[in-house]
């Protein structure tokens, strides 16, 4: 229990996951760890997830934390965020609850809520029945787990583990919180007759004989609450009926007529049950008090202590009583409760579209469920608003003048569907949805119709599916040109941008500069800020310094009006910009910034991921490896595997980095999905990048061969602005795929490659503004190739491409040049000359320093294999000589391997980073990794199995 509260030492476990069946005792579990915690001097938050949240009140676990964080913090005299009050407390005569921005924005407002009660005193945040969990608060515990400064936040979490069937949405969720995040898992188990024997003793005051122990152990199943049960009914003079479940009913056919009536009206409400609600509900009024004051005294329905009103003492009893009530008892009952709620209780819009929809009264439904889908939009429950338009659509037609009932019309029905559906990243209903609201919209208002097909046109994109330009080319036809519209400028935008991706530069910048001009007289800064943007943004890719500057100077401006997709599209221009040149640091520098407003606005799972794929792209070549694994593993960690492969372009970057490590396996399934994307005519703007992988997956034999055929195909394809990226693909091919002398297409391919680096290097000359340097060094390096493929080894061009890369700040490179280097000085003269031997010797250790500290096994076996071969003697590293020509057990990694041997010195996250020079993210990604390839559940045990491994 105390590694639960030490939130400063190495044994911190941060997130507690309790499960167990029903009735087990996970409330009495969580009861006694918060009542330690306060013993402790710890704050608590408690909230409880509500069967079919999604539908009756998405986000009610969250709404409960927050209220008893709200008391925490007045006691501390924090103020939470003004944003988040109307969750808490929403308006109770039904208008909608709004919060600011609430879509992308609550699950950081959230976490600093937390943030600001923790950092005076530590808190334990608690949630129950996680198996009722709707999707929004899953993904925002897992937002809450992931988020840093919580250092001093304990996360627990229960739920039923018999109420998982192997779809339960539960389970990949518990999969993706164990990833995240150090954990304790805590099975609880049915009681033993010991156990047994103590639960009577405390119930009924004395002993019970062996026997009645044993035999209350039998059919309680050791379960705590069908043993309260059990001694309960024996207390009645009447035998209690075999099995637990019995006992209830046993229990309720007791309760007189009004009392078992008002149990059945609460068991079709949801907790917190107004007792207004429930008299009206139950149909009774002069015996409701005494048949409620039955019911709370026969612990049946107690106090709720999450907010005024009622609740069942345990689900199983509510559960005995709807599996028992029949199918015309079923439908009256939640017409009638569906009704009560309406009069008492009008804000609780899910619940009442719910209980309408299951008494079959399909107006009502309607009308419910559009108000219901409001209020979850409201609140960034996109997809629980999801499941009420799902509804609205499915009775739509069954239902008489639906838009009339449902106060709004079935096109807006649909776009806010397909919206709601593309936030809540289910992208491929977002196109069907998007799909039958331009059905709907067709031969309709022209500009209600272009806007239509302008958020089809954004949901194709989002959902990497087919059709983008002739969707955008109808809504240009369907919206007037005259006079100037906003939703005309729009379309505009996104066509140009279209016509640009397509190398059609002079049509883009004629649409944008028309778009930025109707955005000037329409007063709309963040289009005319958006088009400005990319007019001339191809000028950009070639070196122009004044189109770049005014890159940023939009960028700013996107800022000011805080815009996020704006924002974010000129964050990509000027990253993408940037990287081409070789500007590599200032791709990073704009990270931060920018990925914070993309987050915020919500666009992280599409326009947000390309940025992070730029940033991760720019730090392979910087050597800031463990930097591009925090994102990499950031992606990964927030985007399921379905979006991770719509998306396949924005891990490029990483991927680089894998092979550099030797992990071709892993990401040869990136390159060739990237490869998909790029034939299917979607994306394009890695083509460089993709072919450069593809080659070196084609080498190892992960990815199909590739031939000089191939290449040349790739490279005639590539845009001018592309050209250092394509000089690197032409480095590689020499390098790999051009066969030695001798072989008889060596000539041919020789020849081949020239031509490339000769027309690389024309149309750099005659197209650039500035030829990047890392464009010139790329070329150079091809050269050095060629010559190496002809067998002349050129050990001086090695030498100049050693500095080339130190001036460009990329370790990695340089490393590998001082590796060709040495190869090349000991193949010229044989290994002979006693010069060329120490000068090798130097070369090879600067380079197994820098591949060792990024991790870099392929050119950590090459130099270990040429030193081998030419008896160099190399000074040592950290690791003994054969760990750098075998594989560490498990599969660890040289950085890997140091930190094992600090997590087995008791050093926490903090301190690895210090000792390392790495963040402390950085350490608790790596001690996450090892715990995984170790199959330990936690450090203790991951030091003592690299103990007796000998790591």
């Amino acid at each position: 229990m105390d590694a639960l509260f030490d939130h400063d030492g190495a044994d911190r476990i941060p997130l507690v996951i309790v499960a167990g069946e029903a009735g087990i005792g996970k409330t009495r579990f969580l009861d006694e760890l918060l009542a330690d915690a306060r013993a402790r001097g710890a704050f608590a938050a408690r909230g409880q997830c509500v069967e079919h949240g999604g539908e009756v009140r998405p986000l009610s676990a969250i709404v409960d934390l927050l209220d008893d964080l709200g008391r925490e913090a007045a006691e501390l005299g924090v103020t939470l965020a003004a944003e988040l009050e109307p969750l808490v407390r929403p308006h109770a005569d039904g208008s909608p609850t709004t919060l600011s921005e609430a879509p992308a924005r609550l699950d950081e407002q959230v976490a600093s809520a937390l943030r600001d009660v923790s950092a005076h005193r530590s808190l334990v945040v608690a949630v129950e029945d996680l198996h009722w969990a709707d999707e929004t608060t899953r993904r925002l515990l897992l937002s809450i787990v992931r988020a840093r400064g919580l250092d001093g936040v304990l996360v627990v979490l229960t739920y039923r583990d018999d109420e998982l069937h192997r779809r339960h949405p539960l389970l990949p969720f518990l999969a993706d919180l164990e990833r995240s995040v150090r954990s304790e898992r805590i099975g609880l188990s049915p009681l033993d007759e010991s156990e047994v024997a103590e639960l009577a003793t405390s119930i009924r005051g004395d002993l019970p004989s062996v026997d009645a122990v044993r035999e209350l152990t039998t059919r309680s199943g050791g379960i705590p609450f069908y043993a309260e049960e059990l001694l309960t009914a024996e207390s009645d003079e009447r035998r209690p009926p075999a099995g637990a479940r019995h006992v209830i009913l046993a229990r309720l056919q007791r309760l007189d007529p009004a009392a078992l009536r008002c149990a059945q009206a609460a068991a079709v409400l949801t907790a917190p049950i107004d007792p207004l609600v429930l008299r009206d509900a139950a149909g009774l009024d002069t015996d409701f008090h005494a048949a409620l004051d039955d019911l709370h005294q026969d612990r049946l329905l107690v106090e709720s202590g999450l907010a005024a009103g009622f609740g069942f003492r345990h689900d199983l009893i509510r559960e005995v009583l709807l599996d028992e009530l029949l199918p015309g008892e079923r439908t009256e009952l939640f017409g009638r409760a569906a009704r009560s709620l309406r009069r008492h209780r009008p804000d609780r819009l899910g619940e009442i579209a719910r209980l309408h929809a299951t008494a079959m009264e399909l107006p009502e439904a309607l009308a419910a469920s559009v108000g219901a889908a409001t209020e979850a939009e409201a609140i960034g429950a996109m997809a629980e608003a999801s499941e009420h338009h799902a509804r609205c659509l499915d009775v739509w037609d069954r239902v008489a003048d639906p838009a009339s009932v449902a106060s709004i019309t079935r096109l807006e029905l649909l776009r806010r569907a397909a919206r709601a559906a593309d936030l809540a990243r289910d992208f491929d209903r977002a196109v069907e949805l998007g799909r039958l609201a331009a059905d709907e919209a067709a031969g309709g208002d022209p500009l209600v119709e272009g806007a239509v097909l302008r958020e089809l046109a954004q949901y194709l994109w989002d959902a990497t599916a087919p059709g983008i330009d002739e969707v955008l080319e109808r809504a240009l036809e369907v919206l007037p040109a005259e006079p100037p519209t906003v939703e005309r400028a729009k379309v505009q935008l996104r066509r140009a941008g279209r016509l640009l991706i397509g190398g059609r530069t002079d049509e883009a910048d004629a649409l944008f500069a028309e778009v930025a001009d109707a955005a000037g007289e329409l007063g709309e800064p963040a289009i005319e800020a958006d088009a400005r943007a990319s007019i001339r943004y191809h000028d950009a890719l070639l070196g122009d310094g004044d189109v770049m500057a005014a890159l940023y100077d939009h960028l700013a401006t996107a800022r000011s009006v805080d815009d996020g997709r704006v924002l974010t599209r000129i964050a990509i221009n000027l990253t993408n910009a940037l990287f081409f040149l070789g500007r590599y640091q200032e791709v990073v520098d704009v990270h931060d910034d920018t990925i914070a407003i993309t987050e915020r606005h919500g666009l992280l799972p599409t326009f947000g991921l390309m940025l992070q794929g730029n940033t991760a792209q720019a730090l392979e070549p910087l050597g800031r490896w463990d930097d591009a694994a925090v994102i990499a593993d950031d992606i990964t960690l927030r985007h399921g595997a379905e979006n991770l492969e719509r998306w396949a372009p924005a891990l490029l970057g990483w991927a680089q980095i894998e092979l550099h490590r030797g992990h071709h396996d892993r990401v040869a399934p990136i390159y060739e999905r990237g490869l998909q994307l790029y034939a299917s005519g979607y994306y394009d703007g890695d083509l460089a990048q993709l072919a450069y992988g593809l080659i070196q997956t084609a080498a190892s034999g992960d990815t199909s061969p590739v031939d000089l055929d191939t290449v040349g195909r790739w490279l005639e394809e590539l845009p001018v602005s592309q050209m250092s990226l394509g000089a690197r693909v032409a480095s590689t091919a020499a390098h790999h795929l051009v066969p030695p002398p001798g072989d008889p297409d060596h000539e041919s391919s020789v020849a081949r490659v020239t031509h490339w680096m000769t027309r690389i290097r024309a149309a750099a000359d005659e197209r650039f503004v500035a030829v990047p340097p890392v464009l010139d060094v790329w070329l150079r390096q091809a050269a050095a190739e060629l010559d190496e493929a002809r067998g002349e080894p050129a050990p001086s061009e090695w030498a100049r491409l050693v500095d080339d890369w130190e001036s460009l700040d990329c370790p990695f490179f340089a490393a590998t040049a001082r590796f060709r280097r040495a190869d090349a000085l000991l193949r010229l003269t044989g290994g002979r000359s006693a010069a060329d031997r120490a000068a090798a010797t130097e070369l090879l250790d600067a380079a197994r320093l820098t591949a060792d500290r990024l991790g870099a096994r392929p050119l950590l076996d090459d130099i270990e294999d040429l030193a081998g071969r030419a008896r160099l003697h190399l000074a040592r590293t950290e690791a003994p000589a054969q760990a750098s020509t075998t594989a560490a057990p498990f599969g660890l990694t040289e950085r890997e391997l140091e930190v094992i041997h600090l997590v087995m010195e008791g050093k926490s996250n903090g301190e690895i980073g210090a000792t390392l020079f790495v963040s402390r993210k950085t350490a608790s990604v790596h001690v996450s990794n090892i715990l995984r390839k170790l199959g330990a559940a936690n450090r203790i045990e991951a030091a003592a199995i690299a103990r007796r491994h000998g790591l």
